[in-house]
């Protein structure tokens, strides 16, 4: 994944990390999950610590959060 990347989803779930992830890689985009060290090592999340960013090429953000925001809108649980 060569350039900038852009962060379009956050969460402190890493199961609903995953299943957005692979939404979007279903779509063709790709995509790079990073998370907090502190909520990888004690599974927490808590004001920032332990949450997960979503993050795809800047090309592609715009169309990964349509697609995020059309699964929202037809009512599939992320």
């Amino acid at each position: 994944m060569a350039g900038e990347l852009a962060v379009v989803y956050r969460t402190s779930s890493r199961e609903e990390m995953m299943v957005v992830k692979s939404l979007l890689e279903a779509h063709g985009i790709e995509c790079l999950v990073q998370q907090e060290s502190i909520g990888k090592i004690y599974a927490i999340a808590s004001d920032g610590l332990g949450d997960s960013r979503l993050m795809v090429p800047e090309e592609e953000a715009e169309r990964a959060v349509r697609i995020i925001e059309d699964t929202k809108k037809e009512g599939t649980p992320l």
